[in-house]
């Protein structure tokens, strides 16, 4: 077909791919851009939500170091069947236990003791504990470290016996 300013059908084909060439390179240029401009707030966001949740554990933690000797804790994702549950996490000298946040009310604090665990193991961020009934995926910061403690106090514990 040939319009009447003498232009050919196929001249359209060219011109919108040469235009979605254009506007592609131009939409990822902002999409750079306003990726890094939103990742500052982003991060202060995070920040904050951390120091927060630092604090909703806080008493947690006091009542476990009046209980028990603690050793380390942190903020933890944990993988359970097709959903996370998020919380803190807290190592002590006999058992390892898990506390959920509030939103997750159907989800009991659970406690693992440290006689039951057969192996400790990391795969990148993820820490995985087996014991003899089931095995727990956390996710949790500088999971080399949690990894390292657990380790050590499974060989203090197996020293007492």
């Amino acid at each position: 077909m040939v319009y009447k300013n003498g232009l050919k059908e196929y001249f359209g084909i060219f011109l919108g791919l040469w235009l979605l060439v254009a506007i592609t390179d131009l939409g990822l240029l902002y999409g750079f851009f306003y990726g890094y401009l939103l990742a500052l707030p982003m991060t202060f966001v995070c920040v904050v939500a951390d120091k927060i949740e630092e604090k909703k554990y806080k008493r947690t933690k006091e009542e476990l170091k009046n209980t028990k000797f603690l050793i380390c804790h942190g903020p933890v994702k944990q993988t359970h069947l097709l959903f996370f549950l998020t919380g803190w996490l807290f190592l002590c000298e006999d058992a390892i236990v898990f506390c959920p946040h509030k939103i997750n009310s159907k989800v009991a604090d659970s406690t693992i003791d440290l006689r039951d665990i057969q192996k400790v193991y990391r795969n990148r961020s993820k820490l995985l504990i087996r014991t003899n009934a089931e095995e727990f995926h956390f996710t949790v910061k500088k999971a080399t470290f949690w990894e390292r403690d657990i380790k050590k106090q499974l060989e203090r514990l197996n020293d007492n016996d």
